[in-house]
């Protein structure tokens, strides 16, 4: 067994590599599917790949539902093998996925999928409650940009360096992460807890019963109820984006670059690890709960006004994209990594992380599913360049609309909820 680390610093550093080693390698085993096309596969006349990110999505959806009392009721003494024995189970889907004929091989996605969306709350209950929660949640959020752009990459490169089929790329790519993520997440478990002045900073983040998570939805409903729709809108942009975006573009020629991905999300990523450092010198929590909402705000602007030059821009149209993404994943990052910390931390509730953020996962994936079965099956003609534009003209929105409820109902109507 490692040693506990007493240095401050040096168990920061370890734990934020540990934390955003686990996350990147969980994205090799979800991510891969969308670096493929399948675009030779149909299903009763449908697109094979549709299909194939519905029953991920669903999969994920349910791990959410079952989330909200799982991870909020979790013993921390079980969350290593947890961890680990759910990723097991995601990388044999991936196996059978590959050796079962098509379109029968769909089945397994869903069983791919539903152990990955536990993996969140599980690494995330490791960095909650402590005074530098923020940066660490910083980083570990940025992993759904690094990660994402990198696994893609890796699947184009096998599919077109190595000529591994599409059936059997995912497998090929969880196959050279799960190494990685069996001894990041083993030292990660390593961490010792938040320490007495952390608790005194933040609060106390106990395992949460029924009546625990009643009270604190009838505590807050007001507030919650708008930044819910708004973890629904910003969860399904991403996703769309994210699972569809070779699709996207395919429709300006540019997806045979096989380091497309990973330039995009790495600039991407740069900057918003300096837009979101700034949380880990604010200690106010008022403050800070306050400056996120304004800057969830910003991120929704920004990311609803680089739709437009999307759509009439015919050059540079990858740095539009880089915009978009950088406002999308700014806004959806506060609200996954930071927003409810600072919440818990303001009001001083005794609750966990992982009841919120897996109650904004539960509505977000419903919206993606939901959303992925209508482009399908009522609007199939359409490309998914003209979907994506549409729908985000629509949704951002009306995400300013409910980030603003949000600010109002937490802020300036506190009789509501007191």
């Amino acid at each position: 067994m490692i040693k506990p680390l007493n240095n401050s610093i040096q168990s920061f550093f370890v734990l934020m590599l540990a934390s955003l080693l686990t996350y990147i390698s969980m994205y090799a085993f979800r991510k891969p599917i969308t670096a493929a096309t399948y675009s030779n596969e149909l299903v009763f006349g449908f697109h094979y790949k549709s299909f194939l990110i519905i029953l991920q999505v669903l999969g994920y959806l349910c791990s959410k539902w079952v989330g909200i009392s799982f991870i909020s009721s979790m013993e921390k003494k079980s969350r290593l093998a947890l961890l680990i024995g759910l990723m097991f189970v995601s990388y044999l889907a991936l196996f059978l996925f590959a050796i079962t004929p098509c379109p029968y091989n769909l089945i397994w996605i869903f069983f791919n999928g539903f152990p990955l969306g536990f993996i969140w709350g599980i690494v995330f209950s490791y960095l909650e409650g402590r005074r530098n929660t923020d940066i660490l949640a910083c980083f570990l959020s940025i992993s759904f940009v690094i990660g994402s752009g990198l696994v893609k990459t890796i699947g184009l490169w096998l599919i077109q360096k190595f000529g591994v089929s599409e059936f059997w790329m995912p497998f090929g790519v969880a196959s050279l992460f799960f190494p990685l993520l069996i001894v990041s997440a083993y030292v990660l478990d390593q961490m010792p807890n938040p320490s007495k002045k952390d608790k005194l900073y933040r609060s106390e983040r106990p395992k949460m019963n029924g009546e625990d998570r009643l009270y604190v939805w009838e505590q807050f409903k007001w507030g919650l109820v708008p930044i819910l729709f708004v973890s629904m809108i910003l969860t399904l942009n991403r996703d769309i984006k994210d699972n569809f975006l070779v699709e996207i573009f395919n429709s300006f020629d540019i997806s045979d670059d096989l380091t497309i991905f990973m330039r995009i999300e790495f600039y991407v990523s740069l900057i918003l690890i300096f837009i979101l450092s700034m949380f880990f010198f604010i200690e106010s929590n008022p403050i800070a709960f306050k400056l996120i909402h304004v800057l969830i705000f910003v991120g929704i602007l920004f990311s609803w006004i680089s739709v437009y030059f999307i759509e009439k821009s015919s050059f540079n149209v990858i740095y539009f994209f880089m915009l978009h993404s950088i406002g999308l994943y700014l806004a959806y990052i506060l609200l996954q990594s930071i927003y409810f910390e600072r919440f818990l931390a303001y009001f001083k509730v005794k609750a966990n992380v992982g009841y919120l953020i897996y109650m904004a996962d539960f509505v977000g994936y419903l919206a993606s599913c939901a959303i992925i079965v209508y482009k399908e099956f009522f609007y199939f003609s359409s490309s998914w360049i003209h979907f994506f534009i549409q729908m985000n003209y629509l949704s951002l929105f009306l995400g300013l609309i409910f980030i603003s409820l949000s600010f109002y109902f937490f802020f300036f109507n506190k009789r509501n909820y007191g």
